[in-house]
């Protein structure tokens, strides 16, 4: 997932600077962690956390809508924005969960999702 493209999304919405929403991504990647397993959040990987916006950050895709939640959440503190990140990180994850259990019914061999 492109750090860039997170900070853009997230800046449309409510301008904060690089540093900041950084910190904040950092604290958001830090949540899905200790929520999510690895092999349902990075491939079974623990997530590096970016420190540039050039860099990647090793999340599936689908989280892209629960992080941009999560750093406006972290920042505001907002109730309804900390609810709106869980519920949208709850169905990525749901779905990348159906998506691993429907390969492995059917014989696909374990190592992480493609």
């Amino acid at each position: 997932m492109e750090t860039k493209s997170l900070f853009l999304r997230v800046n449309a919405i409510r301008p904060i600077g690089q540093s900041r929403f950084l910190d904040l991504l950092a604290d958001t990647v830090r949540q899905l962690s200790v929520r999510f397993p690895p092999a349902l959040l990075s491939d079974g990987q623990d997530p590096t956390i970016p420190d540039s916006l050039d860099q990647t950050l090793p999340v599936h895709d689908r989280y892209f809508g629960a992080i941009v939640l999560g750093v406006l959440s972290n920042d505001s503190g907002s109730t309804s924005e900390r609810t709106a990140f869980l519920n949208e990180a709850d169905c990525a994850y749901r779905s990348l969960w159906r998506e691993a259990a429907a390969h492995r019914q059917i014989g696909v061999a374990e190592g992480g999702l493609q």
